[in-house]
C-alpha cells in the first residue's frame, strides 16, 4: 500500500491530526500505548531478563547436591519404620559437587553472554514492529475518515440534485429519464458511502487492537 512503510509512518507523525471521536488518539499516543501494552514486546523484555539471570551463574560451578537415604528399613513387625532398632538398617547422607574445568565454565559463560546479547535485540525489534504496524493502522483509519467525508459530501450533492430534478420535472423543464438518472447516481453515492463506512469501522477496529497491545485479527 505504501512505497516505504517507515516513510509513511514519519509523514503520518508530521501531518496527521488526531482521528475522530471513535478513536480519539493522536499518532504518538497510539504508538506509545501499543508498545506499552504489546504482549510481544513484554515477552521480549522477559526473555532478556531470563537470559540475564541465567548468565549470572553460567560460569559458576553447579550447586552442591545433598543425597540422603535409608537402606533395609523394616516395614513390618514391631520395629516397622524404625531407623534405630534393627542393626541392618543403615542411614546414608552425603554431599556431591560436580566439577567443571575453568575452560568449560568460561565457554558456558561466553555462550550465556551471547544469548543475552541476542535477546537484548528482541525488545527493540518488537517495539519497532509494533510502532510500524500501529502507524500504518493509524494511516488507514485516517484515510478512511477522509474518504468518508468526500463520499458523504457527494451523497449530499446527489440528494440535492435529485430534489432539483424532481422540481424541474414538476415544472415540465426536465424529463423523467433525467430524474431516473439522477436517482441512480444518488443510489450509487449512498452505496459508496456505505462501503466506506464499513472500511472505516474495520480500520478503526484494527487501530484499536494495535493500541490495546495486540495485532489486528
Amino acid at each position: 500500500m505504501f512505497p516505504s512503510p517507515l516513510r509513511a509512518a514519519a509523514l503520518a507523525a508530521a501531518l496527521i491530526p488526531a482521528i475522530g471521536s471513535a478513536a480519539p488518539l493522536t499518532l504518538e499516543q497510539a504508538l506509545r500505548l501499543a508498545v506499552e501494552r504489546s504482549e510481544t514486546a513484554r515477552a521480549a523484555r522477559a526473555g532478556v531478563a531470563s537470559a540475564a539471570e541465567a548468565a549470572k551463574v553460567a560460569g559458576q560451578l553447579p550447586d552442591p547436591v545433598i543425597r540422603a537415604g535409608v537402606e533395609n528399613l523394616p516395614v513390618t513387625g514391631g520395629d516397622r519404620f524404625s531407623t534405630t532398632h534393627d542393626s541392618m538398617t543403615m542411614k546414608r547422607i552425603g554431599v556431591s559437587q560436580e566439577w567443571l574445568s575453568a575452560e568449560k565454565r568460561s565457554a558456558r559463560q561466553a555462550a550465556a553472554d551471547a544469548v543475552v546479547a541476542r535477546e537484548s535485540v528482541n525488545p527493540r525489534a518488537a517495539a519497532a514492529e509494533v510502532r510500524l504496524q500501529t502507524a500504518l493502522a493509524y494511516v488507514d483509519a485516517w484515510f478512511a475518515d477522509e474518504v468518508l467525508k468526500l463520499t458523504t459530501l457527494m451523497e449530499h450533492h446527489a440528494h440535492e440534485e435529485l430534489e432539483a430534478a424532481k422540481g424541474r420535472l414538476a415544472s415540465s423543464t426536465a424529463s423523467s429519464q433525467e430524474v431516473l438518472a439522477v436517482t441512480g447516481a444518488r443510489a450509487m453515492a449512498e452505496d459508496e458511502s456505505a462501503e466506506v463506512r464499513q472500511a472505516q469501522a474495520t480500520a478503526r477496529v484494527a487501530l484499536q487492537r494495535w493500541a490495546s497491545g495486540g495485532p489486528a485479527a
